[in-house]
């Protein structure tokens, strides 16, 4: 397994991320998808809890989203 190019961290809640869907429990047609992070605990089974944020209201998971295009969203 290659190096990673940066060293590991743990992220804020409230921080948002962009992530490759294949992390995600739930099949998602985006290979990317932007997640808020809502719970870190490093000494818990899943050490970070993250939403999926989206835009689109017909969908049943996520937490809506505005659209904000300076941030790619």
């Amino acid at each position: 397994m290659p190096a990673l190019a940066r060293k590991s961290y743990l992220p804020n809640p409230g921080d948002v991320y962009w992530v490759d869907t294949a992390i995600l429990p739930d099949y998602d047609p985006k290979p990317h998808r932007p997640v808020l992070v809502v719970k870190v605990d490093p000494s818990a089974a899943n050490p970070i809890i993250v939403v999926t944020r989206t835009s689109d209201l017909t969908l049943r998971t996520g937490v809506f989203s505005a659209v904000n295009s300076a941030c790619g969203l």
